[in-house]
């Protein structure tokens, strides 16, 4: 095994440790003057590696190593580091700030469940999409944050499923594709400063969300008590899933985004006195959804309260329009008896063929 050497640099600048056996010109180690935290930054995974090996600790992801790596990075090199990782079998936090040349970040697998903390390299634009059964960061188990200070867009299905996600930081982040941080159940703030376009879906599923964060000169969205607005703030895009009953959202919300709410699953009540349109998918696979007053709506999408199991009392306008499957969560229960009034409510109907003790109540404006 190489043992690494110290030696002091000149007082008051980083200090630096040479791997035996190593180039100095590719395997030099700086380890910053830092009595309180002191963070090797290494230039040669080599160095990395046979740093990492000495370490006592890392033996948890609670306890993890704190690693800073400055480096021409390719994406085969990329790789090259996250099997060192799996070969030291070490919990690490990782810094790759000042790495360059790598401009997409793609998908990783061994040794990346072994990162708790990572920082993308500032070179890095672009997070790749993944697929529904392979997410960009699907190897990150035990990933708990991101900061990402380059990247201008993030794909589809990037981070879906990453459990362990609490918390992201992507200020320069412009494009936020559907999907892409679909069910981080851990995930609980989300800064996405200078973001002009999120996608419909995209923290959907995410249970333990309670903030979302614009800048406030955002040219197209707002943000208010944790919530996604467009930059009037009439129109709600998304709301932090973690957050239950909805009292009354402020009357200055007159319309509410496709998927604004889906899978939010501590959501039992809400009262959107002032909401003229509700958009497709809303409300769907909100499953403690047990009430909705939404007394001035015109409009209800395809599919808004789609799988609302305990959805037991709505409040509608006589002359709301309602979409296809709009309320289907009891379909092929048989009989229900709805109450139901008011003119082109077929919508309604269909999804209460069946079971009568559901006992739907639809109340006419």
């Amino acid at each position: 095994m190489n043992r690494i050497m110290l030696r002091a640099a000149a007082v008051g600048t980083a200090m630096m440790l040479t791997a035996a056996g190593c180039k100095q010109s590719n395997d030099t180690i700086y380890v910053p003057v830092d009595k309180e935290k002191p963070v090797p930054v290494f230039t040669g995974v080599e160095a990395l590696k046979a740093y990492l090996e000495e370490q006592s600790g890392g033996g948890s992801a609670a306890e993890p190593v704190p690693l800073k790596l400055s480096v021409a990075l390719s994406a085969d090199e990329t790789a090259g580091l996250f099997a060192a990782l799996a070969a030291a079998g070490k919990y690490v936090s990782l810094d790759l700030s000042e790495c360059k040349e790598l401009d997409v970040w793609e998908h990783y697998g061994t040794g990346a469940d072994r990162v708790v903390s990572l920082v993308l390299p500032d070179s890095v634009t672009e997070i790749a999409k993944g697929t529904s059964s392979a997410a960009t960061f699907a190897s990150f188990a035990s990933l708990e944050t991101l900061t990402a200070n380059g990247v201008k867009t993030v794909g589809n299905y990037a981070f879906r499923n990453s459990a362990a996600l609490a918390s992201i930081s992507l200020p320069a982040a412009t494009v936020i594709e559907g999907t892409a941080f679909q069910d981080c159940a851990a995930l609980a703030s989300a800064n996405l400063y200078s973001a002009t376009d999120i996608k419909t879906g995209a923290f959907t599923g995410c249970a333990n969300l309670t903030d979302i964060r614009v800048s406030s000169d955002n040219p197209n969205y707002s943000a208010k008590d944790g919530m996604l607005l467009d930059k009037a703030g009439t129109t709600l895009a998304a709301y932090p899933s973690a957050h239950g009953e909805i009292t009354t959202l402020p009357e200055t919300i007159t319309a509410i985004g496709d998927y604004a709410f889906r899978l939010c699953a501590a959501l039992t009540s809400v009262n959107l006195p002032a909401a003229v349109t509700i958009g497709a998918y809303t409300f769907q696979d909100c499953a403690a959804l047990e009430s909705a007053n939404l007394s001035v709506a015109t409009a209800i999408g395809a599919g808004a309260f789609q799988n609302c199991a305990a959805l037991a009392s709505i409040s509608l306008p006589s002359a709301a329009t309602i979409g296809a499957n709009a309320f289907n969560a009891c379909v092929g229960k048989p009989a229900c008896g709805c109450n139901y009034r008011g003119r082109r409510v077929s919508g309604l109907r269909r999804a209460c063929i069946g079971e009568p003790a559901r006992g739907y109540s639809y109340r006419s404006r």
